[in-house]
């Protein structure tokens, strides 16, 4: 069985956000299954950048230390 349309693009989409760091690695399974179904909220989206962007920051203060 091949995957649907809706999931090759979501996947396309999630591999950009990861290899940017704009995903966490443990919510991509999720994040991309709600994609490619369509049900994801503004607040689904705020979140997944404000976890990212805590990520980042906490990556650069670590490198700091």
């Amino acid at each position: 069985m091949s995957d649907s349309p809706d999931k090759v693009v979501a996947d396309k989409i999630v591999s950009e956000f990861r290899e940017k760091g704009l995903i966490r690695e443990d919510r991509v399974e999720d994040f991309t299954r709600r994609l490619s179904s369509g049900n994801l909220s503004v607040e689904d989206w705020k979140l997944m950048a404000e976890l990212a962007i805590e990520e980042t920051e906490g990556s650069k203060n670590a490198q700091q230390d």
